[in-house]
């Protein structure tokens, strides 16, 4: 009976050793992948707000200095597959949009006949297409660029104080990509892992590394107390046979005395006789 209770409290004792030890494991991997999402925010944030969006910045200003005159020339001299070929050079990362004087009639655009989607695509509506920048296009072409950016950090383009004389024939405009939600790159890291994105593999760097944390620190919380379980356990058995030894000299002190007192008992008995 004794042996079986015994046996059951070792394995209530394991079992809540072993809770402990996942509980401890889990409670790391939550801390750990709390601080990777909020490290792979930090990283999908600095990609899309800061280096693509200071990269089109660069793009526009460049564009915003040349392509009114290409594609003013190309116009001039009834050259639509030239227009289209210009538009589409950017490989429709972002929109270069053609519309005529008004900006209400759209003529072309970049990707027009690939077929392929693309986020910034929502500009096409000529209401939409109004928040955006853009460059007349003029007859004769412009010699001098009509706006600049400051800097590739700046917001909104600055004019540039100089006039280009002729008619104008069109518009040009800059549209920029928009960028995914957190969750759908997210998304597309899941079904995804091993895509050639420098993002993603950001992504999946960070998470692993967090992953590689989880395991390093539990492995070292293990470490810790199983060290202070071992102390614990050696003081534990010193102090079992240390009180074991006190019980044992009292035993034999007491046997002893015991011994001492029936020899006593003994030689007065034989006194008496």
């Amino acid at each position: 009976m004794f042996n079986s209770r015994d046996n059951q409290a070792i394995k209530t004792s394991n079992r809540g050793a072993i809770l402990k030890v996942l509980a401890r494991l889990a409670t790391t991997g939550i801390i750990s992948f709390g601080v990777g999402g909020a490290v792979t925010f930090d990283r999908y944030n600095n990609y899309w707000n800061q280096t693509i969006f200071r990269v089109q910045t660069v793009d526009f200003n460049i564009l915003s200095h040349t392509l009114p005159t290409k594609l003013s020339y190309a116009i001039i001299k009834n050259k639509p597959e030239e227009v289209q070929r210009t538009l589409d050079s950017n490989y429709s990362l972002f929109g270069l949009i053609v519309t005529d004087s008004s900006g209400q009639n759209i003529i072309s655009y970049s990707g027009k006949d690939s077929g392929k989607s693309s986020s910034w695509k929502a500009a096409l509506n000529p209401q939409e297409l109004t928040k955006h920048p853009y460059d007349v296009l003029l007859d004769p072409p412009p010699v001098f660029a009509q706006w600049t950016y400051s800097n590739s950090h700046a917001t909104e383009r600055s004019a540039i104080n100089v006039t280009n004389q002729g008619r104008v024939i069109g518009r040009v405009y800059y549209v920029r990509g928009v960028r995914p939600t957190f969750q759908e790159d997210i998304a597309t890291l899941v079904t995804n892992p091993f895509s050639g994105s420098s993002r993603i593999q950001t992504y999946a760097t960070s998470l692993m590394a967090c992953f590689g944390a989880t395991l390093l620190i539990w492995s070292i919380l293990e470490f810790i107390l199983y060290k202070k379980w071992v102390g614990e356990e050696i003081a534990r058995q010193e102090l079992e046979l240390a009180q074991a030894r006190q019980e044992n000299a009292q035993r034999e002190s007491e046997l002893t005395e015991q011994r001492r007192l029936h020899e006593l008992g003994a030689m007065r008995f034989r006194q008496i006789q």
